[in-house]
């Protein structure tokens, strides 16, 4: 079994986010979590994600994976990671490694968005080719008889109010792309 701890939309090292992940490495820890995946939205500016970098280092004892969102600029988010890595060798940058064979088990990643118009200022955008890429490597995987599992940020386009997609002035706004992978 691969315990997986998810964090996403930390955004800034405030006292009160600070608090939250002091909370949620606690529970983690509790249930024995093996792995911290982050799937987006660390902070917005350089300052703020290594505070964060630095906190969830301090906080969580175990590897520590994550990619971009929409919300940071992913060059600063790179580079913060290089400034770190070799102290810290437990971060994955997942922007960079997008296939990790945990055994029978693979996590696969989707950094960003599939709307330029979502995205802040030097905000990762994935395109089709990366998704043909992840469903390419997907295949494989399952050809083998073992697990994938998806990190994105983004999410599949849903139907209906209750979708997880739904925004009150965008109606559906998830990606159908994603839709179409996760289904094949």
């Amino acid at each position: 079994k691969l315990k997986i701890g998810i964090l996403a939309g930390i955004e800034d090292p405030s006292s009160r986010t600070i608090a939250n992940l002091r909370y949620a490495a606690k529970i983690f820890k509790k249930q024995k979590v093996d792995i911290l995946l982050i799937n987006g939205d660390m902070g917005g500016s350089r300052d703020d994600i290594f505070e964060i970098m630095k906190a969830l280092v301090r906080l969580f004892p175990f590897p520590i994976f994550f990619h971009s969102g929409n919300t940071e600029p992913t060059s600063v988010l790179n580079r913060t990671f290089s400034l770190l890595q070799k102290e810290h060798p437990r971060l994955i940058n997942m922007n960079w490694v997008r296939h990790l064979d945990l055994g029978k088990i693979h996590l696969l990643s989707l950094p960003g968005h599939h709307e330029r118009a979502t995205l802040y200022a030097g905000g990762c955008h994935y395109k089709k080719a990366d998704i043909d890429y992840i469903g390419l490597i997907a295949q494989q995987i399952a050809a083998e008889g073992h697990t994938a599992i998806l990190s994105a940020h983004n999410v599949p386009k849903s139907k209906g109010r209750k979708g997880i997609d739904y925004a009150f002035t965008l109606g559906n706004a998830g990606d159908p792309q994603l839709t179409n992978l996760i289904a094949e």
